[in-house]
């Protein structure tokens, strides 16, 4: 975690530091050990853990950007139909 942290601050050597001591530890878990290896490789790739998801490849900005724009266009349809609302009370 620390060298992940330290990775998107900049200081890839202090994350190189922090990823070699969890590997040095004897007693350290399978797990932590895979994690750091993992960590270690995309910090010579310099890519983040997201890169690594099939699943994050596929997903893109567009969809999100045409949710906002639905999402817009509803206020502004809600917008308009108070002001007739109004409009015709007011008559």
């Amino acid at each position: 975690l620390r060298g992940r942290a330290l990775r998107r601050l900049g200081a890839h050597a202090k994350a190189q530091e922090a990823l070699k001591e969890v590997l040095r530890r004897r007693k350290t878990d399978v797990v932590l050990r895979n994690d750091a290896l993992t960590d270690r490789a995309l910090l010579v790739l310099d890519n983040g853990r997201k890169s690594l998801n099939p699943r994050d490849w596929l997903r893109g900005r567009p969809a999100e950007l045409e949710t906002f724009e639905v999402i817009r266009k509803d206020v502004d349809e809600r917008r308009l139909w108070e002001q007739e609302w109004e409009n015709l009370d007011g008559k």
